[in-house]
């Protein structure tokens, strides 16, 4: 929950967003006392507050955070479309995506799996970035993770794939590449 408080008035106004597992109504709902007022729903709330009560709502908000999660609740989550073979990933599945566009929070990119892909190179280029090609069913496909260079993967591993398959456009040439979302 972020609040910005207008010192001069005294009063803050806030915004809160939460987690796929974590109820943030109920959660703001269990804090009322420390507020002027609320509304919102299960993944989305926002708030007035007096400026002298902020401290005493974050620590009653951490309370009702804490009895309403665990572990578990914070372990990120993606969800996958569709499995995938290399053999299905061509021009004709780039258009199919295309026409579900734009993507976005109410229409999520698609997210698709691949199991047992063979690493046949794995390089780091940029800072930190994870370029992979690898091999699956006898086609072969590049990759890129970015941010993922801090991954052990090396030459030869067997590896499950978390991607969105696009168009990776580079010095004038286009081919089809794999934007990792995991391994």
């Amino acid at each position: 929950i972020l609040i910005a408080a207008d010192e001069t008035k005294g009063v803050g106004r806030g915004s809160g967003r939460s987690i796929r597992h974590f109820n943030l109504h109920d959660a703001v709902k269990a804090c009322r006392e420390s507020l002027e007022g609320f509304g919102g729903h299960r993944m989305a709330i926002g708030l007035s507050i007096r400026s002298e009560r902020v401290e005493e709502f974050a620590e009653r908000f951490e309370d009702a955070v804490r009895a309403r999660t665990s572990e578990e609740n914070f372990v990120p989550e993606t969800d996958v479309d569709a499995e995938l073979s290399f053999r299905d990933i061509d021009e004709g599945l780039l258009a199919d995506l295309e026409r579900l566009e734009p993507f976005g929070m109410g229409n999520p990119e698609p997210v698709f799996c691949t199991q047992n892909a063979t690493v046949a190179s794995s390089r780091v280029v940029g800072e930190n970035h994870l370029k992979l090609f690898l091999r699956h069913e006898g086609r072969g496909m590049e990759a890129i993770g970015f941010g993922m260079a801090d991954r052990p993967v090396r030459e030869g591993d067997a590896i499950d794939v978390l991607y969105s398959p696009q168009q990776n456009e580079w010095n004038g040439n286009v081919r089809l590449q794999l934007r990792l979302r995991d391994l």
